[in-house]
């Protein structure tokens, strides 16, 4: 029985064996087809320990001996199918690398990052900024009634100063300094001016304190579209008071000129001469073309070659905000429309060309300076040229002025200047009253009085018989002199005039040579008077 028994355990061991080693060859072929299949039979070795190969210790070592065969096979497909998925997910691991990169971009994008502001600044904006400081440009007692809460008072009349006659020219750096750290205004804030809003000449006080402190170098500088009025319309908070300005040391404002944004009289003058600039008058037409005048301009009209571009134009006309960059561009172009020309703006006293100075910036032009003394400088020199023509008017008038010059060109060209000045010379010689007389007749018919003179000249020497003897063919013409007798009459006594006019009676000279030879002047004198009446 016992025999049985191991015979028919024999008999499960070998069919085991077998069963084992099918599939491993079989298996075998597909494995380097797919390197995943492989591990499919895998699964099916958990149950060969599971067989009760341990209830025979001794057969089973036998039975072993092939179970070492199995790992090899799956160990070469093993590191091929890792390698060619390495690859694959190498670029992908590469691609989600770099999008967590560009996605933390794009989100702080809607964060306020407390400078987006143009230099025009919209009130919804400027309430946004966390570190802005509103400056008050008005007058104290304006700032005292009303002013935008937290808001410090910097007088734009409290940076200028009148200096040898000449008004509003900027104060010293060192006083501009003081000024400026008495009420905490330092470089390292972002600074919103304001004025009133309320017109155009309220607009020009804060641009005038934007100019100085661009002047000085404030980095973050903008003005509030609109003003304390748009302000208040829309509910933003504002305060009245004297305001709480919180001083600071001079040395903490940090203030560094910038010479290019100031002009002074003697580079206007270059840029006249040398035509490598642009200046441009920002008043009003009327004190451009000198109609108007303010007190402390000692002349009026404007600077030759400066361009018209009043301030005003750069406002909208009915709700006084800034107009859009491109109606600005084209408001203020001059020249060629050249963003990088050197620009030279002026006014009365450089109140108003603060606005045109910002103005221009708002425009994109970066090259762009204001003449601090403006008219009440300039006007006051003598020796410095002021015209009241429009500087661009003359480009179309200009072809019909050349047409207007021919005019005194006839005059010349006509002949009877000569005629006249025969007369003028007539008129010094007063005294001979026949002189004057005389010489119209001769310029009318000089042919016929030739022989006339010489018919009385024959009639007065009676003994000259010979020279009567031409005067017979012509007695009709001697009739006709007759009249005309006392005008023949002065002719001998006026050799003068002949000379006056040889080149019209070059033939008859030499007959008005024999009548001088006789000299019958004062006995044709006689007769001629009574022929008169």
């Amino acid at each position: 029985m016992t025999r049985f028994v191991l015979f028919v355990s024999l008999l499960l061991c070998a069919g085991l064996c077998a069963a084992q080693e099918a599939p491993v060859e079989v298996a075998a072929p597909p494995a380097p087809a797919e390197a995943v299949p492989t591990e499919a039979p895998a699964p099916e070795q958990p149950p060969a320990p599971v067989e009760p190969v341990p209830a025979t210790p001794v057969e089973a070592a036998p039975v072993e001996v092939p179970a070492p065969e199995q790992p090899p096979v799956p160990a070469e497909p093993a590191p091929a199918a890792p390698a060619e998925p390495a690859a694959a997910e190498t670029p992908a691991a590469l691609e989600t690398a770099e999008a967590p990169v560009e996605t933390p971009a794009p989100a702080e994008q809607p964060e306020y990052l407390g400078h987006p502001l143009g230099l025009a600044a919209p009130t919804g904006d400027a309430v946004r900024v966390p570190d802005a400081l509103f400056v008050d440009a008005r007058e104290p007692e304006a700032y005292a009634q009303n002013h935008i809460a937290g808001a410090v008072n910097l007088p734009a009349k409290s940076l200028s100063e009148e200096r040898n006659g000449v008004v509003n020219l900027l104060r010293p750096v060192d006083q501009l300094a003081a000024l400026l750290a008495q009420r905490g205004i330092t470089t390292d804030r972002t600074i919103i001016i304001y004025g009133e809003g309320d017109s155009h000449e309220n607009a020009i006080p804060p641009a005038r304190v934007f100019w100085v402190l661009d002047y000085l170098s404030f980095p973050e500088l903008h003005l509030l579209d609109g003003g304390l009025r748009k302000w208040a319309a829309e509910g933003l908070p504002v305060e009245t008071g004297e305001g709480s300005a919180k001083p600071v040391p001079v040395e903490n404002v940090k203030v560094k000129i910038r010479p290019e944004v100031i002009s002074r009289q003697g580079e206007v003058l270059e840029l006249l001469v040398s035509g490598k600039g642009l200046v441009v008058d920002v008043r009003p037409r009327p004190f451009y073309l000198g109609e108007q005048k303010k007190d402390f301009v000692a002349r009026p009209g404007h600077i030759p070659k400066a361009y018209s571009r009043p301030a005003s134009r750069i406002l909208d006309e009915t709700t006084l905000l800034f107009k859009p960059e491109e109606e600005i561009k084209a408001a203020l172009a001059v020249g060629e429309g050249d963003m990088a020309a050197r620009v030279v703006v002026y006014c009365n006293s450089g109140n108003e060309a603060s606005l045109g100075y910002f103005g221009y910036r708002l425009a994109g032009y970066e090259n762009v300076a204001l003449y601090d003394g403006s008219m009440a400088e300039w006007s006051r020199n003598p020796g410095l040229a002021l015209t009241t023509e429009d500087t661009e008017a003359p480009a179309v008038p200009a072809p019909p002025a050349a047409p207007a010059e021919p005019a005194p060109a006839e005059a010349p060209a006509a002949p009877e200047t000569p005629g006249e000045t025969a007369v003028a010379p007539a008129a010094p010689p007063a005294p001979e009253a026949p002189v004057p007389v005389a010489t119209p007749p001769a310029a009318e018919a000089p042919a016929v009085e030739t022989p006339a003179a010489g018919a009385p000249a024959a009639e007065t020497p009676a003994v000259d018989a010979p020279a009567a003897t031409p005067a017979p063919p012509e007695p009709p013409a001697a009739e006709k002199p007759a009249a005309d007798a006392p005008a023949a009459a002065p002719a001998p006594a006026a050799p003068a005039p002949e000379t006056d006019a040889p080149s019209a009676v070059p033939e008859p000279a030499p007959a008005p040579a024999a009548e001088a030879a006789s000299e019958p002047a004062p006995e044709a004198a006689a007769p001629a008077a009574p022929a008169q009446p």
